[in-house]
């Protein structure tokens, strides 16, 4: 992945913007795979819809809603919390960094073309309403921006969320920069690519290469997994959590300078908040221990929880750590020994975001790509596993992967490069919906649930994913952990 320049390109460099009308252009079989298929999105309020776009926009007729005309967001910012707001599929922006080519065409010619704009609105046409990037992705947050000036008159900025990163800008150590000014220039440089005001969160970008190691917090191994399974319940559970600097004595101590430089860049991203540039602050990273502990410190040590979490191929079909960890970060951390948080007394637990669910190709049909750092006797398990499927023909398979038969309970980041990668995301959720509407034994958002020959295939998909999960589980590496930072 190439390191973005000290200064961004002329927007000349990017090319003229395409029309509206040649994004919409349905007399090309590109243009024509851009258009909604069989509704809207399974979690979407109808009321939500702006119907001033009605079916050139979206592809569908919107005569059979019961929509609202004037009940279209106003264009100022959103009045619902992200946490009400986030849709459960995220559009995940790193499609449009360069240099990845591992699953698609990266070239500069094809992620600033015609297909991008389509991919994004088809998209926000479903009614996917979050969009994450980072500085680190480029130029994905200037294609962004591009892309979505472009698409306001259908996708006015109050209709979706724009969520970004900063802190890590290459792939080395040497290109993280947490201090404040350059938090602060970051931010700065992502406005004005993502043509906003303001923007809906901001995550400070793999916090673990930055915080200090605290036991094996960083290691490989079943850590985070027993630290989960035996909280509060073990003397030897006990010991792990004291060894991850997560006991209750621990909470609040600051280990040395990384530390104190995550502390320094959140101060600065919670004084960009006050500012109301961004509405959200948090971090992301892999080790679950790690952004435990930055979260419980951060609260402590600056007196304001975090709003956000991100942690990526923790709730996959090789893994339910995030699950597991659900409670730990929910946990009200009030009644740990505080000092700022003693005074200011407010906590909300952060949210959680699932990120890479394909676990970096981990599951997927393709090859593996040879840095992955799982072992190998799991990356074995999921090729055997995709292999199988394939041959019985048990379930649809395609380059979404395997992994999008396994519904999450967090936002889920979801990178999709192409608009057949859009709509059978969209598919899958509506299986899971009318899943989980069926189990629950109520009927919900039924006009844009699944049909009854998409509620049939529940079975297929369950099939399948029991059979990735019992051959991940004969490899003996179920929530096992790599190593990160």
């Amino acid at each position: 992945m190439p390191i973005a320049p000290a200064q961004d390109p002329p927007e000349s460099y990017w090319g003229a913007l395409p029309t509206l009308e040649q994004v919409l252009d349905v007399s090309s079989a590109a243009g024509e795979a851009a258009r909604v298929r069989g509704g809207l999105a399974p979690w979407v309020r109808t009321a939500d819809v702006n119907t001033s776009t009605r079916t050139e926009a979206y592809g569908i007729n919107l005569s059979n809603h019961d929509v609202n005309d004037a009940a279209e967001p106003a264009r100022g910012r959103p009045n619902r919390s992200l946490r009400e707001d986030i849709s459960p599929i995220v559009f995940g922006g790193g499609i449009l960094r360069l240099g990845d080519g591992q699953y698609r065409d990266t070239s500069e010619e094809k992620v600033k073309g015609l297909d991008s704009f389509r991919v994004v609105h088809l998209a926000l046409s479903y009614g996917i309403n979050a969009i994450d990037t980072s500085a680190y992705y480029y130029p994905s947050e200037i294609l962004l921006g591009r892309i979505l000036r472009l698409l306001s008159p259908l996708h006015p900025r109050s209709s979706y969320r724009l969520l970004t990163k900063c802190g890590r800008y290459g792939p080395s150590l040497e290109h993280f920069d947490y201090s404040p000014k350059g938090v602060r220039e970051s931010v700065g440089k992502s406005l004005k690519r993502l043509n906003t005001s303001y923007l809906d969160q901001v995550l400070l970008h793999d916090v673990e290469f930055v915080a200090e190691k605290v036991g094996a917090s960083h290691e490989q191994g079943f850590d985070a997994r027993d630290a989960a399974r035996h909280e509060g319940e073990s003397t030897s559970g006990l010991a792990l959590q004291k060894s991850l600097g997560l006991s209750a004595a621990s909470w609040g101590t600051s280990c040395g300078p990384g530390d104190a430089a995550v502390l320094g860049a959140l101060q600065e991203l919670f004084n960009l908040k006050d500012e109301g540039l961004i509405l959200n602050v948090g971090i992301s990273g892999y080790p679950l221990p790690v952004l435990l502990r930055i979260c419980r410190l951060a609260y402590i040590e600056l007196g304001r929880p975090l709003d956000c979490v991100l942690s990526y191929s923790q709730d996959c079909l090789h893994s339910d750590l995030l699950r597991a960890w659900r409670g730990l970060f929910e946990m009200d951390q009030r009644q740990s020994r505080t000092s700022h948080a003693e005074r200011n007394g407010k906590w909300n637990p952060p949210l959680l975001l699932n990120g890479s669910p394909f676990s970096m190709g981990l599951l997927t049909e393709g090859a593996v790509p040879d840095w992955h750092p799982a072992p190998q006797e799991l990356k074995d398990a999921c090729l055997r596993a995709a292999q199988s499927l394939l041959s019985a023909s048990s379930a649809p398979h395609d380059a979404a992967g395997l992994e999008r038969h396994h519904g999450t309970g967090f936002p889920t980041l979801v990178g999709m490069a192409t608009c057949d990668h859009v709509h059978a995301a969209i598919q899958t959720m509506r299986v899971l919906m009318a899943r989980t509407s069926a189990q629950n034994s109520c009927e919900t958002n039924a006009k844009n649930g699944a049909s009854n020959g998409e509620r049939q295939s529940q079975a297929l998909q369950d099939a399948a994913e029991k059979k990735v999960k019992d051959m991940v589980r004969e490899s003996g590496y179920v929530d096992w952990s790599w190593a990160s930072g």
